[in-house]
């Protein structure tokens, strides 16, 4: 058997939330074929939005983007991110697919929960920033109660654990099984910026009332959610939410509804397409790893 390659890579500019590179999903998709150590480098760098000090590295660069910034391919020879472009060195996988396969968007809700929640609505937020969103949350909410647990128009007493708790999303999802709706709304508005916050609703079991990329639907089924850019107000929304929330019948048929194609999970979260981007990137990157074999498929 031929010695595994080897590289070290330099990790910058990444959320306070990596305390460990090798967790990274970049990192984890090389080291299936290639046994990656992390420090200073000047073969590649792997790097992300928050921070600058990619600017001061010499070598090629792979950048990924959670949040709602352009790729530019004049600092970056290969990127990953969430906006809908097409070009060469580009891949589309957004955020909420670099850790988790979430292969059980395939399957209808309503097989995987068959109960559904008796609470009508959550609302889940600290960032108050965002006016559209907190406007969604006061037309649901003047026609019946939206229960509020996070930082923003918090009105219970319960604790869910914050982003900077170990296993939060954990928490997140086990709390909004109890509701029939959560509010699924991004923190501003993108053509292809769709973050972890409709996945969750979905694995929680609830159906997910979306606002944010208008072109969501390239992506799920629009029948498996509430779609809030279609309506002309929240006002809209809210009434046909209320509607929804009163029919029985309704709401099991959308939980009835996979929210994701075979086609379009393939095209976003496949482990396997990573994987033959990153090896692609490296291998061209990084001469002597030419001749690399790519990893075999898994998924």
């Amino acid at each position: 058997m031929s010695e595994r390659p080897r590289i070290q890579i330099e990790v910058a500019d990444t959320s306070g939330l990596v305390k460990n590179p090798h967790t990274l999903f970049v990192i984890r998709s090389i080291q299936k074929w290639c046994d990656v150590s992390i420090g200073p480098s000047t073969e590649l760098m792997v790097y992300s939005c928050f921070g600058e000090r990619h600017k001061e590295f010499v070598g090629p660069r792979i950048k990924f983007i959670g949040e709602n910034v352009r790729p530019d391919f004049d600092e970056s020879d290969f990127v990953i991110g969430g906006d809908r472009i097409q070009h060469h060195n580009y891949l589309r996988m957004p955020m909420w697919a670099w850790n988790r396969p979430s292969r059980f968007l395939m399957k209808p809700t309503v097989a995987r929960v068959p109960e559904q929640g008796e609470k009508f609505c959550a609302f889940v937020y600290s960032n108050p920033r965002c006016v559209p969103r907190n406007n969604l949350f006061c037309a649901l909410n003047r026609r019946r109660f939206v229960e509020s647990s996070g930082a923003v128009f918090n009105n219970v007493s319960g604790d869910i654990s914050g982003r900077r708790v170990k296993n939060w999303r954990n928490s997140k999802i086990e709390y909004l099984q109890q509701f029939q709706f959560v509010v699924a709304a991004e923190n501003s508005r993108y053509r292809g910026y769709v973050t972890e916050k409709m996945i969750d609703v979905f694995r929680a079991g609830a159906i997910p009332i979306y606002w944010g990329d208008r072109s969501v639907t390239l992506d799920f089924n629009p029948g498996s959610f509430v779609n809030a850019n279609k309506f002309e107000a929240f006002e809209a929304v809210a009434d046909h939410v209320v509607e929804l929330s009163r029919d029985p019948s309704a709401m099991h048929a959308m939980r009835s509804v996979a929210p994701m194609s075979q086609k379009q999970w393939r095209r976003n979260a496949s482990p396997h397409r990573l994987d033959m981007f990153l090896h692609r990137a490296v291998t061209s990157l990084v001469p002597r790893l030419a001749d690399v074999p790519p990893p075999t498929e898994t998924d």
